[in-house]
């Protein structure tokens, strides 16, 4: 099957799979009610600023022995970052995810940063977790560079528990350095996915976790090469080695990082990795292991039907009475660029194909895990928060959440998406989400948003490349904080454009493959008042900014292309990555052309809306639908 483009990739699944909210969600739960299926149950496992730590990140769940669910976090200690003080912790439940108890401390250690990947012998009864400890002063560019003393490098440890994780081994006890971490490897990690046991073929019995590290080659050239590794126990724990991808990476299409790994039927492991600003057009590499994971069968292979931002997901085996073979699940958000809609596809092929699947959650949501609470119940522990609250940092950073998913619900339909119609005649219409209502706007009706947005999928119509454009629309807002009004293509501050308000100007930047430029606006435009800002790029490149109909700066010379490398299309009301400055307030009258519109027609459109023929898109705001 041929490799599909990104911009392919992204269309087709904004259309099928966006679950939006027109004042309440409309999620996947309520139509499951409605057939006699159960719902989606979710409960708060850990919460910002509770339990004493800042932070709980990069959640792993497992079944205990004794058929408890033991779900292990990072817990942080000042910031949500991914580096400083964290210890290792868990909290059980003892009712299948419903509830939970109170946190337990695995690992922790005063200067240090713990984290860990738990895996259960189902043998013997045993859980093992190897800790990684690293001292919280030493940031990712340290161990890169190569520039911090052993001691104080990222070093593996573990511990165990025979109680189904009640009590815990001393994890200093056991080092596991000298064992699993060769000598030219800087960068290393255990996980972040749970391991597992391998329950077929002659490897049967062993214990199998992921990671992936780097490392400088004996020459010392650079950048560093990137592996995926597969650390694994013949004996119960009692030795461990390490195997996978651990020569130079031979392709640079592909960037392996996060892993996450399932057994197969068959007894060979499948193994999907996060491409780390690769090429596979959404995110996903995979390739497999027919030796329990000695080595890789071939190279990491672009996953052609997965679609998630750059970020850590997960796999898990839940066949149910009725399928017709063998059933992987995975976990991830589902959008190219920003961390929401946690969604759960399925492949009964192995992994070489996947469907869509069950929306979990619409909101903004980062890594996960699954485990099989019992033979009717998929069980997801994830990262996620509010589309928009009172916090600062990721708003996916605030909560690890359970959601008890029953199997029957994996092929449910998701609803369609809702959409803002586009009147241009060209069929761009914006896939509407997050939280948001019509309103009255300035002219008929217009969308407030607050932690929502409006979003252009993909398509080559709006990439503008080096040639004249004009992006025009309505806000009003008083909120007191920098908000992004719009931002087109990638995040951050590759080839693009983007409008925002801050408290004192209202700006827009371009920034092309040759020249960046920013034009302020200042003012008070926090006032809860309509303001129209209109972006133009002329045919001699020269950039323009016009707030409520009146020229306010403009640069020339600003040549090249604004969309070479586009990841999406165009969000108005938020950031590309989902993350921060979103709009909270209105929008009004979205409209883009592929040409720049003349002071003329700039105020006739500021002052009775009257618009220029030629629109690319126009969004009036006025109606909602399902696509």
């Amino acid at each position: 099957m041929p490799s599909l483009s990104r911009r392919e990739l992204i269309r087709s699944a904004s259309l099928v799979g966006a679950a939006s909210a027109v004042g309440a969600s409309l999620s996947v739960p309520g139509r499951a009610e409605a057939v006699g299926m159960g719902a989606i149950r979710r409960s708060v496992v850990f919460e910002r600023l509770h339990d004493g730590y800042h932070t709980f990140r990069v959640p792993n769940v497992i079944p205990a022995p004794n058929g408890d669910v033991l779900c292990i976090v990072n817990a942080k200690i000042e910031d949500p970052g991914d580096f400083g003080p964290a210890d290792l912790v868990l909290k059980r439940s003892v009712d299948g995810g419903r509830t939970w108890g109170p946190l337990q401390v695995i690992a922790a250690e005063d200067g240090t940063r713990m984290s860990g990947s738990p895996v259960v012998d189902e043998e013997t009864g045993r859980i093992f977790v190897v800790a990684m400890r690293v001292a919280d002063h030493v940031e990712g560019e340290d161990i890169l560079n190569g520039t911090v003393s052993p001691e104080d490098a990222p070093r593996p440890f573990l511990t165990y528990s025979d109680d189904h994780g009640h009590t815990w081994s001393d994890w200093r006890e056991r080092e596991l350095t000298a064992d699993i971490k060769p000598a030219p490897i800087r960068h290393f990690v255990i996980g972040p996915g749970s391991g597992f046991q391998l329950k077929h073929g002659p490897h049967r019995g062993r214990l199998v976790m992921p990671g992936n590290h780097s490392y400088l080659p004996a020459d010392g050239d650079t950048p560093a090469v990137v592996g995926v590794h597969v650390v694994y126990s013949d004996d119960h724990g009692q030795t461990w080695q390490i195997d996978g991808e651990m020569g130079a990476y031979s392709s640079w299409d592909i960037i392996p990082n996060e892993t996450t790994m399932v057994e197969r039927s068959d007894g060979t492991i499948y193994i999907n990795t996060r491409d780390q600003h690769g090429r596979a057009p959404g995110n996903r590499a995979a390739t497999t292991s027919s030796d329990g994971g000695n080595t890789f069968d071939g190279p990491f292979e672009i996953v052609d039907d997965l679609l998630t931002p750059v970020v850590h997901c997960s796999l898990v085996e839940a066949t149910a009475r009725g399928d017709r073979s063998e059933r992987l699940v995975f976990a991830g958000p589902q959008h190219p660029s920003s961390r929401e809609r946690l969604t759960l596809r399925s492949s009964f092929d192995g992994g070489r194909t996947w469907r869509q699947g069950t929306l979990v959650y619409d909101g903004p949501a980062g890594y996960s895990e699954m485990v099989k609470v019992d033979d009717a119940v998929l069980g997801v522990a994830y990262e996620g928060g509010p589309w928009l609250g009172d916090y600062t940092g990721q708003s996916y950073h605030q909560r690890i959440d359970f959601a008890r998913v029953p199997l029957a619900l994996l092929d449910l339909p998701q609803p369609r998406p809702v959409t803002a119609p586009d009147r241009s005649g060209n069929g761009l219409h914006g896939i509407v989400n997050g939280q948001f209502e019509t309103v009255p706007g300035r002219f008929g009706r217009g969308l407030a948003i607050s932690g929502g947005y409006v979003e252009l999928p993909a398509d080559e119509k709006i990439l503008f490349g080096d040639g004249p454009f004009t992006v025009a629309t309505w806000f009003r807002t008083a909120h007191q904080q920098l908000q992004r009004i719009a931002d087109a293509y990638v995040p951050g501050t590759a080839p693009k454009w983007q409008l925002e308000v801050l408290g004192t100007a209202v700006r827009a930047s371009v920034y092309t493959d040759t020249a960046n430029v920013t034009v302020s606006a200042p003012g008070n435009y926090l006032d809860d008042a309509w303001h129209h800002l209109v972006l133009t790029r002329d045919s001699d490149n020269t950039v323009t900014f016009h707030v409520d109909g009146v020229a306010r700066g403009s640069e020339s010379g600003v040549a090249g292309s604004v969309s070479g490398g586009a990841v999406v299309g165009v969000r108005f009301g938020a950031r590309l990555d989902g993350v921060n400055n979103p709009t909270v307030g209105s929008l009004d009258e979205i409209l883009l052309y592929d040409r720049a519109l003349n002071a003329a027609e700039i105020t006739d459109l500021h002052e009775g809306n009257r618009i220029a023929a030629g629109t690319l898109v126009h969004l009036p705001l006025d109606q909602l639908s399902r696509a």
